[in-house]
């Protein structure tokens, strides 16, 4: 039971986070005018394979960070683990959000040779730390966001180990379901 919970807990994550980075940067963006220059050119299919590559390095990271150990260990109340493997993991997202769509771009012109492989090595290489560190903060805000969350869903739903008043009352000993009296 504890690895199908632990999988969902992954995927309903990562859709979560890739879903408030998306909110995060498009409502700003767009309430200043600085999408209606580029949305009409990019095209839905590249949005939606964005958001998809988005979403897998999300899931990946997740499920790295949640691990067996560090998911029980949140799960009995450590915060430590998660902290570190979160922020590490946003970190990891950072610099794959950079790596992918710059190797997407640059490619092609380096396989025919109209980009200067000196050029693309250099943005790398500054784009790689300034992307490692952004993707640390997000993973941190993210990471806390997810404790807070699993936190209020530990005290609003119950774990089942107990009996449930309601249900007790609503079915008296004498009347229960199936039984013939």
């Amino acid at each position: 039971m504890a690895e199908v919970d632990r999988r969902l807990l992954v995927w309903t994550l990562a859709s979560f986070h890739v879903a408030g980075l998306t909110i995060g940067f498009v409502i700003p963006a767009y309430a200043s005018g600085g999408l209606s220059d580029v949305l009409p050119e990019f095209g839905t299919i590249p949005g939606v394979l964005g958001y998809a590559y988005l979403w897998v390095l999300s899931w990946l990271a997740t499920r790295w960070v949640l691990t067996d150990e560090v998911f029980e260990a949140t799960l009995a109340g450590a915060v430590r683990p998660v902290i570190l493997r979160g922020s590490a993991g946003g970190g990891l997202v950072g610099l794959g959000t950079l790596v992918g769509p710059l190797l997407l771009l640059s490619l092609p012109d380096l396989v025919t040779g109209s980009a200067d492989l000196t050029s693309v090595v250099l943005i790398f290489a500054i784009g790689a730390g300034i992307a490692t560190a952004v993707g640390v903060a997000f993973g941190l805000v993210f990471t806390l966001l997810d404790l807070a969350a699993v936190r209020v869903a530990a005290v609003a739903v119950p774990d089942g180990s107990g009996s449930d008043p309601i249900a007790a009352d609503a079915t008296p000993e004498s009347d229960r379901v199936g039984e013939r009296s």
